[in-house]
């Protein structure tokens, strides 16, 4: 089937996004496209005025508003799949401005029959310094992407299924009721039954990345809380997926060496030098990143040791507050 000749659905799920809603919708019936698309929001509850701004657009294209009571985006992205005209799916965020060839760019890899998903690229014009290093972080996973001919996570700030596909597998896991791992958790399902998907770094989607140290590490330590829910459904992933940079898992092991060996100092002096030799492989984990680093922003290089560290810290909290939410059948953790 060539995609030129199929329908499209782009959804979007909404909450409280009065801010970007606007930006989003503009750029999405901006499309410099061909192929013919439909919009479909889903507002998820919104307390403030995101609903009136999507009503308020309606008559800019093939557009329809949905709305539901906040039940989370996993939920709000099948509602939007049930009632798409579309053959191919295509996803992004409220807080999403899509370049004018995003739509064209997330399609074009369906005319190999052969694919079934598409995972575009994120990309940010914000100028400070937490942004950038996020933008950076993300450059490094699209790097290990690069490498795949096919890949098994896909995100769904910029993704694009088969519908028929999406709907056999029951769409999104509503167990995840936060943007929390739902996207990974149906794509990994997918690859595993050996179904092929790519990625398209020409398919780019500005992001409004963490403007500040302590969101994006809030960030990270709900990425722990909830990857407990995904590696337990998922548990050969812990080893390596084609996302995430395995280097990542070795730093994440260093950093909490060094800091349990720190407590164990208090009783056996001996520790020390063991200490001191994870920080130093640390440090050396470090190194090529730091390269990378410098020649983005030169300032940035310094960042890479202590932020890697930090992320550590907190996203391995988070890992913790899961496991146990889970182990104690805590519902907190679906909320």
């Amino acid at each position: 089937m060539n995609s030129k000749e199929t329908m499209i659905t782009i959804i979007i799920p909404v909450y409280n996004a009065g801010k970007t809603i606007q930006t989003c919708l503009e750029s999405l019936v901006n499309q410099k496209t061909s192929r013919k698309y439909e919009i479909i929001f889903i507002d998820d509850g919104s307390e403030d005025n995101s609903l009136n701004i999507m009503n308020s657009m309606k008559n800019k294209g093939d557009i329809s508003v949905i709305s539901q009571s906040n039940s989370g985006p996993a939920k709000a992205r099948n509602v939007g799949a049930k009632l798409a005209k579309g053959d191919i799916l295509v996803f992004t965020d409220s807080d999403c401005e899509l370049d004018v060839y995003w739509l064209e760019e997330m399609t074009k890899p369906f005319d190999d029959e052969d694919v079934i998903g598409v995972q575009g690229s994120y990309k940010t014009k914000q100028k400070g310094i937490i942004p950038r290093y996020e933008q950076y972080e993300i450059e490094n996973s699209y790097i290990r992407y690069n490498r795949n001919k096919y890949i098994d996570a896909i995100g769904t700030y910029s993704a694009a299924y088969r519908r028929m596909i999406f709907m056999k597998y029951g769409g999104f896991n509503t167990t995840y009721k936060l943007a929390s791992g739902e996207d990974f958790d149906l794509s990994y399902k997918m690859a595993a039954d050996g179904h092929r998907m790519v990625f398209n770094n020409k398919a780019i989607c500005y992001h409004q990345h963490p403007d500040s140290l302590l969101s994006y590490l809030k960030i990270k330590h709900k990425r722990g809380y909830w990857r407990v829910l995904l590696y337990g459904n998922h548990s050969d992933k812990i080893i390596s997926d084609s996302y995430t940079p395995n280097i990542q898992k070795y730093q994440f092991m260093l950093v909490y060496v060094t800091i349990i060996l720190s407590l164990l100092i208090i009783y056996n002096t001996a520790y020390l030098t063991i200490v001191i030799l994870a920080f130093v492989v640390y440090m050396i984990s470090c190194m090529s990143n730091m390269v990378r680093a410098f020649y983005v922003t030169p300032g940035m290089a310094i960042l890479v040791p202590i932020i890697t560290y930090l992320r550590a810290i907190v996203f391995g909290v988070g890992m913790i507050r899961g496991t146990f939410a889970l182990i104690n059948k805590d519902k907190k953790i679906l909320k």
